[in-house]
């Protein structure tokens, strides 16, 4: 074989002596290296099957065909150094019906930390991630958005540990339940002291609040007893139940609101996933819309990886 030219792409031609036959040498581990190399550099990019293989000058079908042959596998940066206590920030994504993210992001050295893909997020997936996570490193605070599961997860795993609840989250469920515009005076009063809740920066104005929000519960507290009875079907229900809906749900949080008060390493929302991941992900699965679920995982690796840059 001696060189003969080049091809368009600029790759080396051969041509055999006695056959005159032209041909490039292929080494089919690089192929499958390179091939591999180009999958996840389209998974973790925003550009479409098409235009990739329009700009590699092949068809659509035959780089889809090259895409499904290989085996589904990503390779992940390694860790950032890490503090002696972590900070993690918890949230779940899903990603299809059938499948979700469970993950967890470290706060001061800002990147994802570790995660696991489920069927569902519940308590048994956020068990299984937080006691992988125990076992290796020692956790100074969590910050999440409530959910149940990862709550009762939190407190078996971490016991008492510091777990800043997301003040946007409360924020938001308590102003979708009291509406722009309260028709009774309770709820006026209560969307004020929620509207407050996001600008409390000092320990003064943390016990300024919580005073508020006690003298609000008692001067209510007849009135959020009231009952609506139907004497038809003999039954009663109580009259202010978005009332108390928002009531109960910032008394069960009001000890893991205002952590980020009295320790400035505790982020006091979840945006740093929320904003900061989920988002741009979220983008990327619909741009990628169509692959199949063993991709979207390998996406999402090759993002998370990416990040942790």
């Amino acid at each position: 074989m001696i060189r003969h030219g080049y091809t368009k792409l600029k790759k080396q031609r051969w041509r055999c002596k006695k056959c005159n036959l032209t041909g490039l040498k292929k080494r089919i581990d690089v192929e499958i290296r390179n091939y591999k190399k180009l999958k996840e550099k389209w998974l973790a990019e925003f550009n479409s099957l098409t235009k990739l293989a329009k700009k590699k000058k092949m068809r659509r079908e035959t780089l889809s065909r090259k895409f499904s042959s290989l085996t589904n596998q990503t390779r992940l940066n390694k860790l950032k150094p890490l503090p002696n206590k972590l900070v993690l920030i918890l949230d779940g994504k899903r990603i299809s019906s059938d499948d979700n993210l469970i993950l967890s992001y470290e706060y001061l050295s800002k990147q994802p930390f570790a995660w696991l893909f489920d069927e569902r997020e519940n308590f048994d997936s956020w068990f299984a991630l937080m006691n992988r996570i125990k076992k290796d490193y020692e956790v100074e605070a969590i910050v999440s958005d409530g959910q149940k599961g990862l709550i009762k997860a939190v407190k078996v795993v971490f016991g008492d540990i510091a777990h800043q609840r997301c003040v946007i989250h409360i924020i938001r469920f308590c102003l979708s339940k009291l509406t722009q515009k309260p028709k009774t005076d309770a709820g006026k009063e209560l969307r004020i002291l929620v509207c407050k809740i996001s600008k409390i920066k000092t320990v003064s104005e943390v016990n300024e609040w919580k005073n508020s929000f006690w003298k609000w519960d008692e001067k209510h507290k007849d009135f959020l007893k009231e009952k609506s009875i139907n004497p038809l079907i003999n039954r009663s229900w109580y009259t202010h139940r978005k009332l108390r809906s928002v009531r109960s749900h910032i008394k069960n949080s009001l000890d893991n609101i205002f952590l980020y008060v009295k320790n400035d390493k505790i982020p006091k929302t979840t945006n740093y996933v929320e904003g900061g991941i989920n988002s741009p992900l979220s983008e990327l699965l619909r741009r990628h819309r169509g692959i199949k679920k063993e991709e979207k995982r390998l996406l999402i690796l090759s993002y998370l990886s990416n990040r942790r840059k």
